[in-house]
């Protein structure tokens, strides 16, 4: 049964882009740690991934205004245009994107930003059958 995205059952859409947000720039961290470079590379390095994870949420919060979005439908749509629209802003800001790194930045951005969500829709699902 999909969990409906409504103020009683779920953070606020401001707070999961705020979490989104977060493990954008921890993926980007992390990835700049394991190559040995500085993390003040960090905001140019972050924002093609960012600015796409921002649109995400604006086409999450456009369907929203329609109808209920399923919580793991919202997180479909959040880790495939952060994925897809970040790599091609990575691309167009004249950085490359290897296939190493593409298959490193879908399974990562996965684990985040669906991942959470899944925890949390297993959360209210339990409590729910508790009730």
């Amino acid at each position: 049964m999909p969990i409906s995205n409504t103020a009683q059952q779920l953070p606020h859409q401001f707070v999961r882009l705020c979490i989104d947000l977060v493990l954008v720039s921890l993926f980007i961290a992390i990835g700049l740690i394991s190559h040995g470079e500085d993390l003040s590379n960090l905001p140019r390095a972050s924002a093609p991934f960012l600015v796409s994870a921002l649109s995400a949420h604006i086409l999450i919060w456009a369907v929203n205004m329609r109808r209920d979005l399923p919580l793991l439908a919202e997180a479909i749509i959040a880790w495939s245009i952060t994925l897809v629209v970040g790599i091609s802003l990575r691309i167009s800001f004249g950085d490359t994107a290897a296939t190493a790194f593409v298959i490193v930045s879908a399974l990562t951005l996965f684990l985040f930003l669906f991942g959470w969500r899944l925890i949390l829709f297993l959360i209210w699902r339990t409590r729910r059958h508790q009730a």
